[in-house]
């Protein structure tokens, strides 16, 4: 279905408004991993961007959204915010019931990582602290967070992995190659990052020790250097 959208404002059926955000603000409101997409607190009728339940980059394929207890997928927003395309999805509560949280990183379904899950549980136990970076190739934050990231792990000697539940092994490879990341890549499975509480939320970052406990989730990776330096002192 088309959703009209007005000042940045969609309302999809039940009346409830949703938002994007042209946060780059080059009068697009598609940006892939720039502009945002969120869902208001509905309980405080607000449309705040600082006071909502979730928000994401938009245009990214298969972001999902509750919404008076159904499930929706967002699945174009027009550059310029003239209306949105969201469809309604089958099963909501049979597709979330699948997810569960983890709270220690040895708790993962290894199984859903490409290869390699044995070294990655050896990285994760021979760091005091690793970082967990979850990417795909078009999301701009996950680009401009890259400098930052290398400053942390040469600063703080923590190790860092990332995970990428979208693209190919070319378009991975060819992203480190551009990009001069020294970190390993894993290809894992949408429900591994589900289950540390990413719904399609990026950049996002987890912060762990090597006892796999998780320390912080979404941390920006100035939030992450702050806690590194009141624990070491660097």
């Amino acid at each position: 279905m088309v959703v009209k959208m007005k000042s940045g404002k969609i309302t999809v059926p039940y009346d409830v408004e949703i938002g994007v955000i042209d946060y780059n603000n080059n009068g697009l409101f598609n940006d892939s991993g720039i502009d945002k997409f969120f869902i208001p607190n509905i309980e405080k009728d607000t449309l705040d961007p600082d006071d909502c339940l979730s928000w994401t980059s938009v245009y990214y394929p298969e972001i999902q959204f509750m919404l008076d207890k159904k499930l929706f997928a967002l699945e174009k927003v027009d550059p310029k915010g003239n209306y949105a395309t969201v469809r309604l999805l089958p099963d909501a509560a049979d597709t979330l019931a699948k997810i569960k949280l983890v709270s220690n990183i040895f708790n993962l379904d290894f199984d859903k990582i490409e290869q390699g899950a044995d070294g990655l549980k050896n990285t994760f136990r021979d760091n005091e602290y690793s970082m967990i970076k979850m990417w795909f190739t078009k999301c701009g934050g996950c680009i401009r967070e890259i400098p930052e990231v290398k400053k942390l792990r040469k600063k703080y000697g923590i190790a860092v992995v990332g995970f990428n539940a979208i693209d190919s092994d070319f378009e991975i490879q060819k992203h480190i190659s551009d990009h001069d990341i020294p970190w390993k890549q894993y290809k894992v499975e949408k429900d591994l990052l589900k289950s540390l509480g990413n719904d399609c939320s990026y950049p996002y970052n987890i912060l762990i020790d090597k006892e796999g406990r998780v320390l912080l989730k979404e941390g920006k990776v100035e939030n992450i250097a702050e806690y590194l330096e009141r624990r070491l002192g660097r």
